[in-house]
């Protein structure tokens, strides 16, 4: 478990209708033209309150989590939850904004957006998701989704929000150890993190990442780069006291790393930091314990 935690840590660590035009855009893969696909015949179906034909987009086995906690495993668990949810909210339409849609192989592809709900008393309400689909008998599925709820909030200066993280950081736990140091780079406008991570006689596996805003998805993000050539990309959410950094990067051989990261500041010397949601190419991992991640001074 370890090794696990470590290839995770290399680059985690610390860290429905559509628009007008509904034709997908230009050069893109059969694999995202089905994808888009099955997503309006979602939306339909959203908008007819059908819970089980939305529950069939679904695998079998398919899950369904909100804000990183899971609400429902397998399809007659979805439907039965959708089935709930339009029972309490009658009428209710979705808007879908799909940004991305990357197909990682034969049978995986991930699928990002956000969406928004309106009901007859003309309340909305804006949630950001993830779609990892797998295919099965020529079908896309949806294997997992995870919606992270009312993450669209007003305009805020970033910068002070993540301002407590600039300076020098370290966590221990026996023979492994982890050491990070934030500055503020390219004319304060990126957040630059290094890191160094040791595990008893291993390689020491030392990376960085920058921290910024993304002005096309109006969202911090982050992009780490890691010596061994792994890399990865996180969107931060804030969630009351918490950061939640929802990451998905590509390991040294390849293989796809998906994680949210947990990061609650105690005061001003210290945060704890978890791992949740872990996955190493397709292989569901245990949650991190709870560290504690103390500044250096």
């Amino acid at each position: 478990m370890r090794v696990a935690v470590t290839i995770v840590s290399t680059f985690m660590f610390v860290a429905c209708g559509f628009a007008q035009d509904n034709s997908p855009p230009p050069k893109l893969s059969a694999d995202q033209q089905a994808i888009r696909k099955n997503a309006e015949a979602f939306v339909a179906a959203f908008d007819k309150g059908d819970a089980k034909a939305v529950a069939s987009f679904w695998a079998k086995k398919g899950e369904m989590s909100l804000d990183g906690e899971p609400v429902a495993v397998g399809r007659e668990q979805v439907a039965a939850s959708y089935a709930d949810y339009f029972k309490d909210n009658e009428g209710a339409k979705i808007e879908v904004n799909i940004e991305s849609i990357r197909v990682l192989g034969p049978n995986l592809a991930i699928e990002r957006g956000s969406s928004e709900v309106l009901n007859d008393a003309d309340d909305s309400v804006i949630d950001a998701y993830r779609l990892i689909y797998a295919k099965e008998d020529g079908k896309w599925l949806i294997a997992s989704a995870d919606i992270q709820q009312e993450v669209i909030q007003p305009p805020f200066d970033w910068k002070e929000e993540l301002g407590f993280l600039v300076g020098k950081w370290t966590t221990k736990d026996g023979d492994w150890s982890a050491n990070t140091e934030f500055e503020w780079a390219l004319g304060g406008n990126f957040l630059k993190r290094t890191f160094t991570i040791k595990d008893g006689d291993e390689e020491d596996r030392t990376g960085i990442q920058l921290i910024g805003w993304d002005a096309s998805e109006q969202l911090i993000t982050s992009w780490t780069f890691g010596v061994d050539g792994g890399h990865g990309r996180a969107r931060w959410f804030r969630d009351g006291d918490q950061w939640i950094v929802e990451s998905d990067g590509v390991s040294p051989n390849g293989e796809i790393v998906l994680a949210h990261n947990i990061i609650t500041p105690l005061d001003d010397d210290a945060f704890r930091w978890q791992s949740t949601g872990r996955s190493i190419a397709g292989v569901a991992l245990e949650d991190t314990e709870t560290v504690r991640v103390s500044r250096v001074k």
